[in-house]
């Protein structure tokens, strides 16, 4: 099992909200076609939540590699039709995807105070497109 650390309560009345690595957190379940979405749970609030609540992936029905996959290749300059053959989607997809990743850069961005680069918990960022730090997940935390 992947560690747990990088994650935080989710609940915004908990005591534990947005602090990482106390070990408060548990799995709960698994959620998604295939069950490939872990469902955690803080054991304080015993609230539950997907692990990619939080990210500008909660919603999204795309597996996270091919996320990763259509972000990188627009961080690369490619165009939105151009990514969307490279990786088998249509261009709404990647447009979707896209917009959802501009949004989310700026929530964090905004919940940081500051620029990006100095808020290392909230990854760097390049002409408005995210950089990846191995994965999206990875490199989001809770907007306060």
């Amino acid at each position: 099992m992947r560690d747990l650390s990088r994650w935080c309560c989710q609940n915004s009345s908990c005591p534990d909200y947005g602090r990482r690595g106390l070990g408060n957190l548990r799995l709960a379940g698994w959620s998604g076609q295939g069950k490939r979405i872990r469902m955690l749970q803080c054991k304080r609030c015993l609230r539950p939540f997907s692990e990619r609540k939080g990210t500008l992936l909660f919603g999204s029905h795309l597996p996270e590699m091919e996320a990763v996959s259509i972000l990188e290749y627009l961080a690369e300059g490619c165009g939105i039709r151009q990514s969307g053959r490279l990786t088998g989607h249509t261009k709404d997809t990647v447009n979707r995807l896209a917009k959802m990743a501009g949004q989310h850069g700026q929530t964090r961005m905004r919940s940081c105070g500051s620029m990006a680069e100095k808020c290392p918990s909230h990854g760097g960022f390049a002409g408005g497109v995210p950089i990846l730090f191995g994965t999206v997940v990875a490199s989001v935390c809770p907007a306060r």
